[in-house]
């Protein structure tokens, strides 16, 4: 598959840098383009501005090529679901991505859950649809393997510690745990026999540690 273009869209800052860091960095580390699109600036009631700045940044570390916040209100997106997804479809129209990314639509969080459905339904003229698995995600269950390395992984973890009060505040953004799943939670669904044959595609001794992230695909259109 020939990836030029890529389009990435969640709720909040932080979710596709929680969900496909890693995956992102080896997009744009090999020229691909990424434009990413925020739903919400993620404000809570202690800070009314949100996590723009911070996002900003996080995006800069991951190579993003072009932001895109709607600056809608977090928490209550569902009362804003016909604007958001009228927005994105626009920017897909706008930009024709080969493969668009957004949020696993079974999600504890309502923002979540509005970003999933409706950007699936802005995302009906793109070929390739995958989704990735944000921190509330349940029952995922990947069909997908991205295997990185350690450099990604250092990239992914840069990126997160932009986000320092939901480091602080919530435990949100573990990165002690970001780190153990992306080491051991392939195991739960790859015999070891297919891992082994990764390793030696990837040309890793023993030692090496695989590191990977999940994703579910929608769908893949092959020509």
């Amino acid at each position: 598959m020939n990836i030029k273009n890529v389009l990435i869209v969640s709720a909040h800052p932080d979710d596709y840098e929680l969900g496909m860091g890693m995956r992102i960095k080896k997009y744009t580390s090999a020229g691909v383009r990424v434009t990413a699109i925020t739903a919400t600036v993620g404000e809570y009631k202690d800070s009314p501005r949100g996590r723009i700045k911070q996002e900003k940044e996080a995006g800069r570390i991951l190579g993003i090529q072009e932001q895109i916040n709607l600056e809608l209100p977090c928490s209550r997106l569902s009362e804003f679901s016909i604007d958001f997804r009228n927005r994105v479809e626009k920017i897909v129209n706008d930009i024709k991505p080969d493969i668009a990314y957004t949020i696993y639509p079974n999600d504890l969080h309502v923002d979540h859950e509005v970003v999933s459905i409706h950007s699936l339904v802005a995302f009906r003229s793109v070929k390739n649809v995958v989704y990735y698995r944000v921190a509330y995600s349940r029952g995922f269950s990947p069909n997908l393997f991205f295997f990185g390395n350690k450099k990604l992984l250092e990239f992914k973890i840069k990126s997160l510690k932009c986000f320092k009060e939901e480091i602080r505040k919530s435990g949100t953004i573990d990165l002690k745990r970001v780190s153990s799943l992306a080491k051991y939670e392939f195991h739960n669904h790859l015999h070891h026999r297919c891992t082994d044959s990764v390793r030696k595609s990837l040309e890793l001794g023993e030692t090496v540690d695989l590191l990977f992230e999940p994703f579910y695909i929608e769908r893949l259109i092959s020509f």
